[in-house]
């Protein structure tokens, strides 16, 4: 199966031609407002958002996402994607030629894994139950 195309935009024609598979285009909006913030976004909300995208991407049959959006909520994304046995994948584009980005394929990410009590956590970097 295809690489799911996870972000808020559709994919290119050499990413389709590389094997990604757009969502359907009624579930576009709601892809598109997961990864959208127009307030502060709390760690809650990131977690919740990450599971849902995390979760269609697990119904949608594929084993691979094309993942992109604000850098805070990346990571908790790919570890959702773990989670639900998906492989994140990043879309690596050439130099731009005439303003135009070519498809150059993508790059993948291991899991780290870690207990949840040693998570970081994003205020401070102390984990929930707070600094060792």
């Amino acid at each position: 199966m295809g690489i799911l195309n996870l972000t808020s935009h559709p994919a290119t024609e050499e990413q389709r031609a590389a094997g990604v598979v757009d969502p359907p285009e009624f579930l576009r909006p709601g892809i598109k407002q997961l990864l959208t913030f127009d307030t502060l976004p709390t760690w809650a909300t990131l977690r919740d958002r990450s599971a849902k995208l995390a979760d269609y991407a697990r119904e949608s049959g594929h084993r691979s996402a094309m993942i992109d959006g604000p850098p805070f909520c990346i990571r908790l994304l790919e570890e959702a994607l773990y989670r639900a046995h998906i492989r994140p994948l990043y879309a690596f584009y050439l130099p731009p030629t005439e303003l135009m980005f070519l498809h150059g394929g993508f790059v993948g990410t291991e899991l780290t894994e870690w207990d949840d009590e040693d998570e970081p956590h994003p205020e401070g970097g102390a984990s929930e139950r707070g600094p060792n």
